[in-house]
Parts: structure tokens; sequence; C-alpha cells
């Protein structure tokens, strides 16, 4: 989530030519002068890590190092006699505590359609 102002987002806005935008650029400009900012929110993409364990350091004197894991990981061989080992991280569990819900700054739908920006609750 961003926290971006009018003003930021009438610029996005502006760049985007269709019949819908220039509707959500009519809806920016009926806000109140006391509106200064909206929240641009950006879904995360979900990274999945592993951390390598090799028995000897690398050419840099590391010895574990943590890489992106979408694909399978695949090793060449070379010198080196053992292949390394591979942590994944643990699953968290879902019995451990529950969360505590907060209440959302945001309100529940989106204030333009090309865009996903929210108003602030007030």
């Amino acid at each position: 989530m961003y926290r971006k102002t009018v003003d930021e987002i009438a610029d996005m806005l502006s760049n985007i030519h269709s019949s819908i935008a220039a509707a959500d650029r009519e809806q920016l400009a009926t806000l109140d002068r006391r509106t200064t900012h909206l929240a641009l929110v950006r879904y995360r993409y979900q990274n999945i890590r592993a951390n390598v364990l090799y028995t000897r350091l690398d050419p840099k004197g590391r010895g574990r190092i943590q890489i992106s894991a979408e694909l399978p990981l695949i090793y060449a061989t070379g010198r080196r006699t053992q292949p390394p080992e591979v942590h994944f991280p643990a699953q968290a569990e879902n019995d451990s505590k529950p969360t505590r819900a907060r209440k959302s700054k945001l309100e529940p739908h989106p204030f333009l359609r090309v865009l996903p920006v929210y108003r602030y609750n007030e």
C-alpha cells in the first residue's frame, strides 16, 4: 500500500486514455479539499526463498546463500563432490496463535475503477 497525494493519482490517471479513466478523473475532481491523500494498493508477490548450505565455502567466502526458489533448483556439480543442502522455510502453523483482527484504515470498496485506489476511513 502506498500513500499518494491526490495530485500524484491525477498524474497517473492522465497517462491512461479511456472513458473509464476520464470518469475516474471527474470523480477525483469532486473530492473535498480536506482529502489530501489516497491509498494506492498494489498486491505483493509472494517470493519463495530457500537457504542453500554448502559443505565448503564458495569463491566469495560464503557457505550459505539465500536464493529465490520459484523454480526447481539445479546445480552444476563441477568439482563439488557433495550436492548442497537446501532448506525451505517451514510452513506457518495455523494452531500457533490466534491472530487479532484489526480495523482497516481503508474504505472497503475502491474509490476509482482504473487504478486500485482507496479512500482512507475518517
